[in-house]
């Protein structure tokens, strides 16, 4: 029993040593994946996503990421490379904990064999430090897109139309790991 509170109270006082930095100055570089729960179709890839943040403040995070996937036939851009250029804004509610929830929202566009989709998003999320400058994160968000790309059923005509049904509003989810850089 002694042994098990002892490590009990080490892991209890080394906590602060998993603190991340969370502060004015720093970047940060993110990488991750993403999945939209409301479509219907199959990805032949799993969504990526890379980026860059820097904090404006000690609780304010910017930055701009890029996303990747192979959409099949079933999807709003028939089968496809589907690229993603966006930019984001993160507020940190808890600045050196070892885990930090945030709120943000983005803006990017998808083009997918030359269809340009504008979507911006609304998420909530938490990073998980499991090192000083290591993170991983999880977060949940709701989109809304120019397009009807969301729970899309294809009227079945060619590979490359963007004929069909769907919906301009979505809910995804993402994860993946954060590294702060000095």
């Amino acid at each position: 029993m002694k042994r098990l509170l002892t490590i009990a109270a080490a892991a209890i006082v080394s906590i602060p040593a998993l603190a991340g930095p969370v502060q004015q100055g720093l970047y940060e570089v993110r990488g991750g994946f993403s999945w939209d729960l409301a479509y219907e179709g199959n990805d032949k890839f799993i969504p990526v996503e890379a980026g860059l943040g820097y904090y404006l403040t000690d609780n304010v995070q910017v930055g701009g990421f890029m996303s990747f996937t192979k959409k099949d036939d079933d999807s709003y851009w028939g089968v496809s490379d589907v690229w993603g250029l966006g930019l984001f804004c993160e507020y940190n509610f808890v600045g050196n904990g070892p885990a930090v929830p945030y709120i943000g929202v983005d803006a990017r566009l998808l083009d997918g064999g030359g269809d340009v989709v504008l979507i911006g998003d609304i998420f909530l999320g938490i990073k998980a430090f499991v090192m000083p400058t290591l993170a991983l994160f999880g977060q949940v968000g709701i989109s809304a897109a120019s397009e009807e790309i969301y729970d899309f059923e294809r009227d079945w005509q060619s590979e490359d139309s963007t004929d069909g049904d769907g919906e301009t509003v979505g809910v995804g989810i993402s994860g993946g790991i954060r590294i702060v850089l000095w």
